[in-house]
């Protein structure tokens, strides 16, 4: 009966045996599990449970324990795509609060239509607040250079210093002039 359920549902008995060594392994890589105590549901010993407990997995998905600390249970376990279980993950993700809604950076991102690391970017390393972040054009505050004015973005695009360099240059303290005479040194090979 075994085999027959193994040909039947091949990518489920596939996962059943990947989170059964999880837990049961003493290899190495798997510590996590061993030091946070996470086991199987000993009702799971059996593949046929598991798969009357879990049904099929829908195509893109995999395991997720809902509490990342919780065990391998029916009430812990759900069927979840990479993006669900990447916000599901217990110390990689930043939260923002923002109009009294907290939800992860990667989820703002794709609510806003901003690409995640253009997003994370502009926060950590442009050192930009979320809601400037989030700005179409967060760099569009206006700086004078030579009687006219322009956006970092324009100074950019007018200097041919990548906008980055110029962010950098400003959050040092560098003033306009400074940061479009100074050239932009190139690495050496």
């Amino acid at each position: 009966m075994k085999e027959s359920f193994k040909k039947q549902y091949p990518r489920e008995y596939r996962i059943w045996k990947a989170l059964r060594a999880r837990c049961n392994s003493t290899c190495f890589s798997n510590t996590y599990y061993q030091l946070h105590n996470i086991q199987v549901d000993i009702r799971w010993n059996s593949f046929k449970n598991f798969i009357e407990d879990m049904g099929i997995c829908p195509e893109g998905c995999s395991i997720d324990r809902i509490d990342g600390n919780g065990n391998y249970t029916k009430d812990n376990c759900r069927w979840a795509d990479k993006y669900t279980q990447a916000n599901n993950k217990i110390n990689h993700n930043v939260f923002i609060t923002y109009k009294n809604k907290t939800q992860t950076l990667k989820t703002w991102a794709k609510e806003l239509g901003i690409k995640y690391n253009t997003l994370y970017g502009r926060i950590t390393r442009s050192g930009l607040t979320f809601e400037q972040a989030i700005q179409k054009d967060p760099f569009n505050k206006l700086y004078h250079y030579k009687g006219q004015s322009y956006t970092l973005t324009e100074l950019s695009e007018m200097s041919g210093i990548p906008i980055l360099n110029i962010v950098d240059r400003k959050h040092k303290g560098w003033d306009i002039e400074k940061i479009i005479n100074q050239k932009v040194r190139q690495n050496q090979s």
